[in-house]
């Protein structure tokens, strides 16, 4: 398990409660990290990076600079999904940085994307449009518009259909998301 502090990662054993090793020398203070694999984790500073590093190897094995402030991290398989105060969602692959997917949503995605079997649903904040991206083949797959007056609010699966609550009304949404 990963903690973080300033520019700093503490490993804590689950088997003992005692730090197993303290990593250091990141740049910038780390603002998330998430655990991918056994010894590799995401992270990502306040100077808008992201990277992968192995515990194994004691070092990155791949580092990112995205327009803005990550704002949500989210992974499934090899694939890292991305949003950004940037406008941005970035695809990336986990085991090597490549930006596989890189689209512009239509304003600042402040709230956390949600993960439903390999889809990823997310809007912009304040926004009647919500952007489906399905993982396994790395696209945007759909686009739901909303009544002009409601925003997505949040999301969720219920009875195999996708939930989209706005402030207003509640919509779902077959599987397909269509």
């Amino acid at each position: 398990i990963a903690f973080k502090s300033d520019s700093t990662f503490s490993f804590i054993s689950s088997s003992n409660n005692e730090k197993d090793k303290i990593l250091g020398n990141f740049s910038g203070s780390i603002n998330n990290a998430i655990y991918i694999s056994s010894g590799n984790f995401i992270w990502t500073n306040s100077h808008n990076e992201i990277g992968n590093y192995s515990s194994n190897y004691q070092e990155n094995s791949w580092i990112r600079k995205i327009g803005g402030k990550i704002t949500s991290l989210r992974f499934s398989e090899n694939i890292l999904f991305v949003t950004s105060l940037d406008n941005f969602v970035y695809l990336f692959d986990i085991n090597d940085g490549e930006l596989l997917l890189k689209k512009r949503l239509d304003g600042r995605i402040v709230k956390s994307s949600f993960v439903f079997d390999r889809k990823i649903i997310v809007s912009a904040y304040n926004s009647s449009l919500v952007y489906i991206f399905d993982l396994k083949i790395v696209s945007n797959i759909n686009l739901i518009t909303l009544s002009d007056a409601d925003f997505a609010d949040g999301f969720g699966f219920s009875d195999n259909k996708l939930i989209i609550s706005t402030p207003g009304k509640i919509y779902a949404y077959s599987p397909s998301c269509k």
